[in-house]
Protein backbone atom coordinates (compact mmCIF):
# COMPACT_ATOMS: atom_id res chain seq x y z
CA UNK A 1 0.00 0.00 0.00
CA UNK A 2 1.69 3.40 -0.95
CA UNK A 3 0.06 5.37 1.46
CA UNK A 4 -1.26 7.43 -1.05
CA UNK A 5 -5.17 8.30 -2.29
CA UNK A 6 -6.63 9.66 -5.45
CA UNK A 7 -9.86 11.03 -5.78
CA UNK A 8 -11.50 12.91 -8.18
CA UNK A 9 -14.61 15.62 -7.82
CA UNK A 10 -17.72 15.19 -10.41
CA UNK A 11 -19.50 18.77 -10.64
CA UNK A 12 -22.45 19.56 -12.21
CA UNK A 13 -24.72 16.46 -11.56
CA UNK A 14 -28.28 16.82 -11.40
CA UNK A 15 -29.52 16.98 -7.40
CA UNK A 16 -31.73 13.68 -7.72
CA UNK A 17 -28.37 11.75 -8.46
CA UNK A 18 -27.42 8.54 -6.28
CA UNK A 19 -24.44 6.70 -6.19
CA UNK A 20 -25.73 4.24 -8.60
CA UNK A 21 -25.58 7.34 -11.34
CA UNK A 22 -22.39 8.10 -10.53
CA UNK A 23 -20.84 4.44 -10.56
CA UNK A 24 -22.47 3.67 -13.92
CA UNK A 25 -20.86 7.04 -14.97
CA UNK A 26 -17.62 6.09 -14.28
CA UNK A 27 -18.23 2.29 -14.86
CA UNK A 28 -14.71 1.83 -16.49
CA UNK A 29 -13.15 3.14 -13.62
CA UNK A 30 -12.26 1.15 -10.26
CA UNK A 31 -13.60 3.15 -7.38
CA UNK A 32 -12.56 2.27 -3.91
CA UNK A 33 -16.13 0.97 -2.25
CA UNK A 34 -18.44 1.22 -5.42
CA UNK A 35 -21.86 2.79 -4.01
CA UNK A 36 -20.65 2.96 -0.96
CA UNK A 37 -17.42 5.22 -1.56
CA UNK A 38 -19.44 7.89 -3.36
CA UNK A 39 -19.79 11.25 -1.29
CA UNK A 40 -21.91 13.81 -2.19
CA UNK A 41 -21.19 17.85 -1.39
CA UNK A 42 -23.72 19.28 0.54
CA UNK A 43 -24.03 23.32 0.60
CA UNK A 44 -24.32 25.52 3.48
CA UNK A 45 -28.54 24.47 3.65
CA UNK A 46 -27.67 21.05 3.75
CA UNK A 47 -28.89 21.03 0.13
CA UNK A 48 -27.40 18.60 -2.55
CA UNK A 49 -24.60 21.03 -4.34
CA UNK A 50 -24.64 18.53 -7.67
CA UNK A 51 -20.88 17.80 -6.43
CA UNK A 52 -20.00 14.26 -5.57
CA UNK A 53 -16.38 12.78 -4.71
CA UNK A 54 -15.20 9.15 -5.18
CA UNK A 55 -12.16 7.56 -4.05
CA UNK A 56 -10.08 5.54 -7.08
CA UNK A 57 -7.28 2.64 -6.76
CA UNK A 58 -4.74 4.38 -8.69
CA UNK A 59 -3.61 7.19 -10.54
CA UNK A 60 -4.14 5.49 -13.31
CA UNK A 61 -7.72 4.99 -12.51
CA UNK A 62 -7.96 9.42 -12.44
CA UNK A 63 -6.18 9.69 -15.79
CA UNK A 64 -9.11 6.77 -17.12
CA UNK A 65 -11.95 8.76 -15.08
CA UNK A 66 -11.03 12.26 -16.77
CA UNK A 67 -11.92 10.89 -20.14
CA UNK A 68 -15.26 11.28 -18.94
CA UNK A 69 -14.54 15.07 -18.56
CA UNK A 70 -18.33 16.85 -20.43
CA UNK A 71 -19.57 13.74 -20.72
CA UNK A 72 -24.02 13.39 -20.22
CA UNK A 73 -25.92 11.90 -17.61
CA UNK A 74 -29.58 13.08 -18.98
CA UNK A 75 -29.78 16.11 -20.10
CA UNK A 76 -26.35 18.04 -17.74
CA UNK A 77 -22.72 17.52 -18.68
CA UNK A 78 -20.56 16.69 -16.02
CA UNK A 79 -17.24 18.05 -14.97
CA UNK A 80 -14.57 15.37 -14.06
CA UNK A 81 -11.76 16.67 -11.82
CA UNK A 82 -8.53 15.47 -9.97
CA UNK A 83 -9.35 15.95 -6.16
CA UNK A 84 -8.03 15.43 -2.93
CA UNK A 85 -9.48 13.57 0.43
CA UNK A 86 -9.21 16.82 2.07
CA UNK A 87 -11.19 19.04 -0.85
CA UNK A 88 -13.54 15.92 -0.41
CA UNK A 89 -14.08 16.29 3.82
CA UNK A 90 -14.89 20.23 3.40
CA UNK A 91 -16.96 19.90 0.43
CA UNK A 92 -19.06 17.00 2.27
CA UNK A 93 -18.41 17.03 6.24
CA UNK A 94 -20.78 19.60 7.11
CA UNK A 95 -23.91 18.02 7.43
CA UNK A 96 -22.70 14.64 7.56
CA UNK A 97 -25.32 12.20 8.85
CA UNK A 98 -24.15 10.38 12.20
CA UNK A 99 -21.48 7.35 11.15
CA UNK A 100 -21.43 4.07 11.72
CA UNK A 101 -19.25 3.23 14.55
CA UNK A 102 -18.01 0.02 15.84
CA UNK A 103 -15.75 -0.21 18.92
CA UNK A 104 -12.97 -2.66 19.05
CA UNK A 105 -11.35 -4.98 21.93
CA UNK A 106 -9.13 -7.41 22.96
CA UNK A 107 -6.74 -6.30 19.36
CA UNK A 108 -3.18 -7.56 18.39
CA UNK A 109 -0.80 -5.19 20.41
CA UNK A 110 0.72 -4.57 17.01
CA UNK A 111 -1.93 -4.14 15.43
CA UNK A 112 -2.19 -1.43 12.32
CA UNK A 113 -4.83 0.59 10.21
CA UNK A 114 -4.04 -2.00 7.61
CA UNK A 115 -4.82 -5.08 9.79
CA UNK A 116 -8.19 -3.85 10.26
CA UNK A 117 -8.96 -2.85 6.52
CA UNK A 118 -7.69 -6.36 5.88
CA UNK A 119 -10.30 -8.26 8.64
CA UNK A 120 -13.46 -5.72 7.16
CA UNK A 121 -12.52 -6.89 3.73
CA UNK A 122 -15.46 -6.04 2.00
CA UNK A 123 -17.53 -3.81 4.38
CA UNK A 124 -16.48 0.05 2.85
CA UNK A 125 -14.82 2.04 6.20
CA UNK A 126 -15.16 5.83 5.28
CA UNK A 127 -11.77 7.40 4.81
CA UNK A 128 -9.68 8.72 8.15
CA UNK A 129 -12.30 5.95 9.46
CA UNK A 130 -10.08 3.78 12.07
CA UNK A 131 -8.75 5.48 14.94
CA UNK A 132 -6.82 3.01 17.62
CA UNK A 133 -5.99 3.59 20.64
CA UNK A 134 -2.71 3.88 21.74
CA UNK A 135 -0.84 3.65 24.93
CA UNK A 136 2.23 6.37 26.41
CA UNK A 137 4.55 4.84 23.50
CA UNK A 138 2.32 5.25 21.13
CA UNK A 139 1.83 1.19 20.06
CA UNK A 140 -2.15 0.03 19.83
CA UNK A 141 -3.17 -0.54 23.20
CA UNK A 142 -5.79 -3.45 21.83
CA UNK A 143 -8.58 -1.05 21.11
CA UNK A 144 -10.22 0.84 18.27
CA UNK A 145 -13.14 2.47 17.03
CA UNK A 146 -13.81 1.78 13.16
CA UNK A 147 -16.48 4.46 11.17
CA UNK A 148 -18.03 2.22 8.61
CA UNK A 149 -19.80 4.19 5.78
CA UNK A 150 -23.38 2.36 5.30
CA UNK A 151 -24.89 0.78 8.21
CA UNK A 152 -24.70 -2.56 6.39
CA UNK A 153 -21.13 -2.21 6.82
CA UNK A 154 -21.70 -1.76 10.50
CA UNK A 155 -23.55 -4.89 10.90
CA UNK A 156 -21.49 -7.08 8.97
CA UNK A 157 -18.62 -5.65 10.79
CA UNK A 158 -20.76 -6.41 14.51
CA UNK A 159 -21.44 -10.55 12.74
CA UNK A 160 -17.40 -10.79 12.87
CA UNK A 161 -17.83 -10.63 16.92
CA UNK A 162 -15.43 -12.74 18.40
CA UNK A 163 -13.07 -13.55 15.58
CA UNK A 164 -9.52 -13.93 15.26
CA UNK A 165 -7.18 -11.27 14.16
CA UNK A 166 -3.72 -12.35 14.28
CA UNK A 167 -3.08 -14.52 17.46
CA UNK A 168 -5.95 -12.96 19.54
Amino acid sequence: MSGFSFWLKLRGLPYNSGPTDICRFLKDVRLEGGVDGVYFGVNNNGKPSGEAFVEVLTEGEVEKALIHHKAMIGSRYIEVYASSEDEMWRKTDKNRAPGHFVRLRGLPFGCLKEDIKTFFQGSYIRPRGITLLLDRQERCNGGAYVEFATKKGCDSAVKRHRCMMGER
